[in-house]
């Protein structure tokens, strides 16, 4: 049983060119985290918001070109890993700054989301001794569009339940998922897919 160390289709191109436009991306967005977090620290609401629509859009940008031209790397997996983990730790950091009110309201169903996020990462740590997988499972992608969706919407247009209850059991459920592929597979790997696909791949009686 093997997998691809990249999310990037059979066939593609895989560690030859690093210096191409989809790790560029990425690597920009990674350098936006600590000016997104400045925008926060320093209570700049405007510039973090469009900071992070950006980082979010271009997080779909990078994948979708990475893809189609055939441009995947390992670098690139692990740069934009990275970069979602500190977006995600800006948007986190900008809700707690500027939407306390939310949080005040609903920190049960925000803890319970965290404290699968912790135990995702701690399974990872465990198995790979990194904190953080590019297992790019295709839930962990709809995840990251149904959350991005809502905290765009929290920022721009104030809170919507109906955007709010799907990202939280998508994401808890994610991150489930994650946990289990991360006991599953002995060693570390991208471009999984998913609990399905690797079930379907693996030995009969292993």
């Amino acid at each position: 049983m093997s997998y691809s160390t990249v999310s990037c289709p059979k066939g593609s191109a895989v560690d030859k060119k690093n210096l191409n436009l989809p790790n560029f991306i990425s690597a920009c967005r990674l350098v936006s985290v600590p000016v997104m977090l400045f925008c926060v620290f320093s209570g700049r609401e405007t510039p973090f918001t469009w900071l992070l629509l950006a980082a979010l859009l271009s997080d779909i940008v990078d994948g979708v070109i990475a893809r189609v031209f055939h441009l995947c790397t390992k670098l690139g997996a692990f740069l934009d890993s990275a970069a979602d983990m500190g977006t995600y730790a800006s948007a986190v950091a900008g809700i707690f700054m500027f939407r306390i009110d939310f949080v005040k309201l609903y920190w049960p169903a925000l803890t319970m989301i965290f404290g699968f996020y912790i135990l995702e990462k701690i399974s990872s740590f465990i198995s790979y001794r990194m904190a953080f997988n590019a297992f790019h499972t295709y839930l962990s992608k709809i995840t990251a569009y149904v959350q991005g969706a809502f905290v765009m919407s929290l920022f721009l247009f104030g809170f919507k339940a109906f955007l709010f209850y799907p990202a939280m059991v998508i994401c808890i459920v994610a991150n489930i998922e994650e946990m289990i592929l991360a006991r599953l597979l002995p060693k570390y790997a991208t471009d999984v897919k998913g609990l399905y696909w690797v079930l379907k791949k693996k030995p009969v009686g292993v």
